[in-house]
This record gives structure tokens, C-alpha cells and sequence, in this order.
């Protein structure tokens, strides 16, 4: 099985929910300084999923580490873009 550190990981799953008529709304975050590279694939998840759900992914790559410091920063808009959906039905 590809690892995550290969990219394959995530890949796994993308055809099954591609085909699928459910878009699950997401708010991708990411400080540039993880040291775990997360940055990279995050934006390599939304490249992936931004054709497939335009208006329901969004990317912020901010100033920061894999820390709650980035994360409470991030908390604000994160539930304002996912408010947005819960409105929806």
C-alpha cells in the first residue's frame, strides 16, 4: 500500500467519492513551517478536489508550525465557511 509521505494514501479513496453524488464541504489549513511538509499535500488534496467541488474547498497555507497556535487562528473562518453549508438542504 503507498504511504503517506507518497502521496498514495489519500489517492486511494478520491474515485469512490468522486463518483459519488456527496460533496463534503472542507476548510483546508496548513502553517508553512510543519515540519511533518503537510503544507505540500494539503494543497495537493485541494488541487485535487477544487475541480470536483468548486465553492465547497477552500486553502489557506498560513505564517506557523503543526500547532494549536495556527489552528485557533484558523478556528474563526473556518466555522463561518462551514456555516455556509450547514444552512443549505
Amino acid at each position: 500500500m503507498p504511504s503517506y509521505a507518497d502521496g498514495g494514501t489519500h489517492t486511494l479513496t478520491f474515485e469512490g467519492y468522486f463518483a459519488g453524488d456527496v460533496v463534503v464541504p472542507l476548510y483546508l489549513m496548513s502553517g508553512d513551517d510543519d515540519a511533518l511538509g503537510i503544507a505540500r499535500h494539503t494543497f495537493t488534496l485541494f488541487e485535487r478536489l477544487q475541480p470536483h467541488q468548486p465553492g465547497a474547498v477552500e486553502l489557506r497555507i498560513v505564517d506557523g508550525g503543526h500547532d494549536w497556535s495556527v489552528w485557533r487562528l484558523a478556528l474563526p473562518d473556518t466555522l463561518r465557511f462551514l456555516c455556509r453549508f450547514l444552512a443549505r438542504e
